[in-house]
């Protein structure tokens, strides 16, 4: 049975809509899938997740597609960080400053890797430019203590985190109790520091110079920073040491202030090595035992593949810890881990 040739032009037709659309809709799937934007929320998920190494191959892929997607140059930053990868992080962290311009939170990110490069001198300058944006930061001025402990300059440090303990920082109270033993710090006078000032800053307008970096320094009204009281408290135990067995393979000894808080329960671990060696995660503990921060210590491990570190990162978050009265504590796991 021959067609006629009206049917035959309009099934001609019909067939070369649905190749178009076929087309149009496989061409649009790919576009959302490609495009920048989701690959960046994909990316962060994977962050918050600790697929930290993950993470970095995501941030790649969307740079190589468009270097000048400029939030993906610090959030690869912070992923580096956590991945202890701290020369590649500067070089991110100074491509988003060029770009961008700076806000509180890159100069904190700035200092904590100065500090972990041991550019002490670097590190104090820009962590006291973050503490002028902002002085109500405990974290800033815990950091501030480290850097000065490191440098030798033991009354500094001790001040710091005095401060840092009366804004209600858990890592400055340990610290002080720890490290200052027989330091009495007298009352003060309240110091005038600027106010913060909006996260949001373009580099423009007057600028402050801090190792050739430019830092927007505007007009601000002063505030004050708490006058430093010290508080008696019980000094921890940081010699206490407890070990976890997971496996033959990986055993996980818990110690640096955390070494008598027991394990309430632990996740399972998995981890294959070529080499013995050891993987070192700072943690903090919550009154409830929960761990609200981990942070790779390069320092001290002797293995640096992103695939171990990233799997210990995300299985220290896991670990809950018996409750206790002292608040928030901080400690070492140290992944002994056998091949």
């Amino acid at each position: 049975m021959k067609l006629k040739p009206a049917m035959t032009h309009i099934l001609k037709f019909s067939l070369l809509v649905l190749l178009t659309s076929f087309i149009s809709i496989t061409t649009y799937s790919q576009s959302i899938d490609e495009d920048n934007t989701v690959l960046y929320m994909k990316a962060n998920v994977l962050y918050e997740s600790g697929r930290y190494d993950e993470a970095v191959r995501m941030y790649n892929r969307i740079l190589s597609k468009d270097d000048s997607f400029t939030n993906a140059y610090i959030m690869r930053a912070k992923t580096k960080y956590q991945l202890g990868a701290f020369k590649g992080t500067k070089k991110d962290i100074l491509v988003f400053i060029d770009k961008a311009g700076v806000n509180k939170e890159v100069i904190k990110l700035m200092a904590n890797t100065e500090y972990r490069l041991n550019n002490l001198k670097a590190a104090s300058n820009y962590n006291k430019t973050a503490i002028e944006l902002d002085p109500y930061d405990g974290e800033l001025y815990h950091q501030a203590g480290m850097i000065a402990m490191d440098d030798g300059r033991k009354n500094d440090a001790c001040e710091s985190y005095a401060i840092g303990s009366t804004l209600g920082h858990g890592k400055s109270s340990e610290k002080f109790s720890g490290d200052c033993n027989g330091y009495v710090i007298k009352s003060k006078n309240t110091k005038q520091q600027p106010s913060p000032i909006d996260e949001n800053i373009e580099s423009t307008g007057e600028v402050a110079s801090i190792d050739s970096t430019r830092i927007p320094m505007g007009n601000q009204p002063s505030k004050n920073i708490p006058e430093v009281e010290v508080v008696n408290e019980s000094p921890i135990d940081y010699d206490a040491l407890q070990e976890v067995k997971i496996d033959e393979k990986l055993n996980i000894a818990i110690g640096n202030g955390l070494g008598d808080r027991n394990v309430e329960d632990k996740p399972n671990i998995f981890i294959l090595s070529t080499e013995d060696g050891v993987v070192a995660i700072n943690i903090c503990v919550d009154s409830d035992g929960k761990v609200i921060n981990a942070e790779y210590d390069r320092a001290a491990s002797t293995l640096y593949r992103s695939s171990l570190t990233s799997l210990a990162l995300r299985k220290s978050r896991e670990f809950i810890f018996m409750p206790s009265l002292k608040g928030e504590q901080c400690g070492t796991m140290l992944y002994k881990i056998k091949a």
